[in-house]
């Protein structure tokens, strides 16, 4: 667990689930695309277990769940406090450990975000982050300063890009330089929505495939 860089704690899979109330629950699993039973503590009880204090003492805070891989998704203390936010320790009908996901078997483990509850298997709106390995308090605006559109009117539409930037986008990729490393910067060395090639438009499946071509392989 760290908190603004600063590591605050640790805690391995035997300590969460002997602080908290572990129990089986039963997912639509949007990687798996079936239904699945986990063991699981509610995600809340491992975030005050970890940060030390209730969650709605983090409300300044964005909480960040970092894959092994580098994969960085943000979520607002709000949305955490709902119910049906679960870690998942292992899958239910497995001694430990989880099945392989999808087309590259993947392990999901050491932990996994999963949710119960009507429309929250979207893992575009809901963290459903896998091989999940460090649960990080930042404030974006602080941690990143050029992500958000800054001087502008709370009614510009830039802000509305920044929130579905970093609702969707901020995981994988950054802005100037900042934010995901997973995936390419979509705004150096050239935005990605004035990016133009050959008469290719955003609209066209290609595009995207042209830009990373072009600004990312060379």
């Amino acid at each position: 667990f760290l908190r603004d860089d600063t590591e605050v704690r640790r805690l391995d899979a035997a300590a969460l689930r002997a602080a908290c109330a572990e129990r089986t629950v039963t997912v639509d699993d949007p990687y798996y695309e079936t239904r699945r039973s986990y063991r699981v503590c509610p995600l809340r009880a491992v975030i005050e277990q970890g940060f030390g204090m209730p969650l709605t003492a983090l409300d300044d805070h964005d909480v960040v769940f970092r894959a092994l891989d580098g994969y960085a998704r943000p979520a607002t203390t709000a949305q955490l406090a709902e119910d049906g936010a679960w870690l998942a320790f292992s899958d239910a009908s497995l001694p430990d450990g989880f099945a392989p996901m999808g087309r590259k078997a993947l392990d999901p483990g050491p932990f996994y975000v999963v949710w119960t509850g009507d429309g929250k298997n979207n893992p575009h709106v809901y963290p459903w982050p896998y091989q999940l390995a460090t649960i990080e308090l930042v404030h974006l605006e602080r941690r990143w300063p050029h992500i958000a559109p800054a001087g502008l009117p709370d009614d510009a539409p830039a802000w509305a890009g920044f929130g579905i930037f970093r609702r969707e986008c901020i995981a994988c990729h950054a802005v100037n330089g900042e934010g995901g490393t997973v995936g390419p910067d979509l705004n150096v060395p050239q935005s990605v929505v004035a990016f133009g090639l050959n008469g290719l438009k955003r609209a066209d499946p290609d595009f995207y495939a042209a830009y990373v071509m072009n600004y990312v392989l060379g």
